[in-house]
């Protein structure tokens, strides 16, 4: 999927200046163009997919999608060397 985006134009990639082993891509201006023109139908798809759901039931999906977003973006700021067993050990067995 990087590749085939890369080759669209719809993302860059550089040098990752921490750590020369990584590369690290960035949304191209192309990219941002191509966003905002298909914006207006992800809206529709999600708005479809979601159709069966009332307003209570929307606010409490929207709330547990971003405290999953939140969990794993603390995942990958904190712990994004390690082990897939040692986030096992940290994360789940200590519940």
């Amino acid at each position: 999927m990087i590749r085939r985006l890369l080759n669209l134009g719809f993302i860059k990639e550089f040098d990752d200046q921490e750590d020369k082993r990584s590369k690290r891509i960035a949304i191209s201006d192309e990219g941002k163009t191509e966003l905002y023109r298909i914006l207006p139908k992800m809206h529709e798809v999600t708005s479809l997919a979601a159709s069966n759901l009332d307003q209570h039931e929307r606010a409490t999906l929207a709330y547990l999608l971003k405290k999953l977003d939140n969990h794993h973006h603390d995942i990958f700021t904190n712990d994004r060397s390690s082990s897939f067993n040692d986030l096992t050990i940290k994360y789940l067995k200590s519940k």
